[in-house]
């Protein structure tokens, strides 16, 4: 039960904070672009996690977890080692950056103007699918936490993380999904 908790008012440092168990302004606490860089720095030099840093799949890789994750990253795609794969998980389906269309997975803000597919949904769980147009997002990062639920080994510890990003503009649901917050339209009238 959280009783007492802060976040930010937005969501890249909250996400470093979880993945690294550090407050975000120790982590990085602007929404930089990704790959942000000073050439300075060798560990901190980099938008997302410090290299220098421990990961949360790292700690539990080396207490024998089996990591997975699904969802949005936005805590680092510098390098390799800044991504969810450098960072301790097995496997991971999502992407790096955030405003993403939940329909296309193409980048919708906070880019270059007219930027292209900057959004593509990486798997690391299998051979290489383009998963963009494919489906509804958040479907499609269901079944991949769902998949790696049935096939887990339940005889080893598992620590898989879910990241959604349904909280996040644009704000796109499936149209059967509408009618179930009807009631908050006329709330706000």
């Amino acid at each position: 039960e959280l009783n007492r908790h802060y976040v930010y008012h937005y969501c890249s440092p909250s996400r470093a904070s979880i993945q690294s168990g550090r407050l975000p302004i120790h982590v990085g606490w602007v929404n930089d672009h990704n790959e942000a860089h000073n050439p300075t720095d060798p560990d901190s030099g980099f938008a997302g996690i410090p290299r220098n840093m421990t990961g949360l799949a790292e700690k539990m890789r080396q207490g024998g977890y089996r990591t997975h994750m699904t969802g949005k990253w936005d805590a680092g795609m510098a390098t390799w080692d800044h991504t969810p794969m450098g960072r301790g998980y097995e496997t991971w389906l999502g992407y790096y950056h955030h405003a993403n269309d939940y329909w296309t997975q193409q980048f919708t803000s906070g880019g270059p103007s007219g930027c292209g597919p900057l959004v593509d949904l990486w798997n690391t769980t299998g051979p290489a699918r383009h998963l963009n147009g494919t489906a509804y997002e958040e479907e499609i990062f269901t079944s991949n936490t769902l998949d790696v639920i049935e096939r887990h080994n339940p005889e080893e510890p598992l620590f898989l993380f879910h990241a959604f990003h349904q909280i996040h503009t644009p704000l796109e649901v499936p149209p059967g999904w509408l009618p179930q917050f009807a009631f908050l339209k006329d709330k706000n009238r």
